[in-house]
C-alpha cells in the first residue's frame, strides 16, 4: 500500500494482489487526544509475569530496550530482560494487542488495544487515548507501527481498516481499501520504498 497515492500490495495467504487507491490521505479528522481510561500501571521492578508475552516492540536504536505485553499489562526492560518495569495496565475487558517504540524517540510508545489506541506521545510517563475509532471494529486495533523513517508519521490497523498520522499522532487519517470485507491483521513497512506498507490480511 502507497501512503499517497499509487501501489497498494495486500499479502493473503493463498494470493498477492495489487491495488491503485485513487487517494489514500483524503479524509476528515476521525479523533482527537483524551485522558487515558485505564488503571494505573504497576510500580516497582521485576521479572517478567508467567504469562506469555502477547506483543513485542523493540527500540531500533537499543536491542536492550524492549516493550513486552500481555493482555492486559505492558512491561519495559532497559536491560535486555533482566529487569522489567510495569508501565501500563488497562482495565476492565480491554486488552492490548499490539505495541510499537517509536526509533526516533525511544520514550514515545504505542500501545493498541481493543478499545483504542494508546500512547506516551506527548509525556513518557502519561498514557493518552490517542485513537478511538468511530465504531467497535474502529476502535479494535490488531496492529500498530512507527515509521522507520519518517518522524511524526505511524500507522494503525484495525477490524474497520488501516489509519494514518502524519503529525505525531494528533490526526488520524482512514485509507480507503478496495475491499472492505478485507480483515487486516499486521502491517509492516517496505525496505526500499519508505511510502509502501505491505498488509497481512484474510
Amino acid at each position: 500500500m502507497h501512503l499517497g497515492t499509487g501501489i497498494m500490495t495486500e499479502q493473503t495467504r493463498a494470493t498477492r494482489r495489487t491495488w491503485h487507491p485513487a487517494c489514500a490521505l483524503a479524509a476528515a479528522i476521525l479523533t482527537a487526544p483524551c485522558a487515558v481510561e485505564a488503571a494505573p500501571p504497576d510500580a516497582g521492578n521485576g521479572g517478567f509475569p508467567g504469562g506469555r508475552a502477547l506483543a513485542v516492540g523493540v527500540d531500533p536504536s537499543d536491542p536492550r530496550h524492549v516493550i513486552a505485553t500481555t493482555t492486559d499489562q505492558l512491561y519495559e526492560t532497559s536491560d535486555g530482560g533482566q529487569t522489567w518495569t510495569a508501565r501500563y495496565r488497562v482495565s476492565g475487558d480491554t486488552q492490548i494487542t499490539s505495541v510499537a517504540v517509536d526509533p526516533h524517540d525511544a520514550t514515545r510508545l504505542l500501545a493498541g488495544t481493543t478499545n483504542g489506541l494508546y500512547g506516551t506521545l506527548e509525556e513518557p510517563s502519561r498514557w493518552e487515548r490517542v485513537f478511538r475509532g468511530r465504531t467497535d471494529a474502529a476502535r479494535h486495533c490488531t496492529h500498530v507501527a512507527f515509521h522507520p523513517r519518517w518522524p511524526g508519521a505511524a500507522v494503525v490497523t484495525t477490524m474497520e481498516g488501516l489509519f494514518v498520522t502524519r503529525d505525531g499522532g494528533r490526526r488520524w487519517d482512514p485509507v480507503p481499501l478496495p475491499d472492505p470485507n478485507v480483515s487486516i491483521l499486521q502491517v509492516v513497512f517496505d525496505a526500499f520504498d519508505p511510502a509502501s506498507v505491505h498488509l497481512v490480511a484474510t
